[in-house]
């Protein structure tokens, strides 16, 4: 379940301090012009955590990617379109009743 894959990895990334490049509260510094050894470091390590607590089935949708925030937008936007075709089924199905 993503929903609950995403609670979990959020929290983990909060707890090894490297949230914030996913959340932008610690962006890019190449996208501003400069560049950083420790963002990197932070990014590779967030990157490394999502890739490592992901599923197989997902993972060739972010094997790809090297920056931790791109990744987490990949699969965010793969599982909401699983999710708003759920909430449509099930709204359905409800309809029938």
């Amino acid at each position: 379940n993503y929903s609950i894959w995403k609670i979990r990895i959020r929290a983990k990334l909060q707890r090894e301090k490297v949230w914030g490049t996913i959340s932008g509260d610690d962006p890019d510094p190449s996208a501003l012009g400069s560049s950083s050894d420790s963002w990197k470091v932070r990014n590779d390590k967030a990157l490394g955590i999502i890739v490592e607590y992901v599923s197989n089935e997902k993972l060739d949708i972010i094997a790809d990617e090297t920056i931790a925030k791109a990744a987490w937008e990949k699969l965010e936007r793969v599982h909401q379109g699983t999710n708003v075709a759920l909430v449509v089924f099930f709204t359905f199905t409800d309809m029938l009743r």
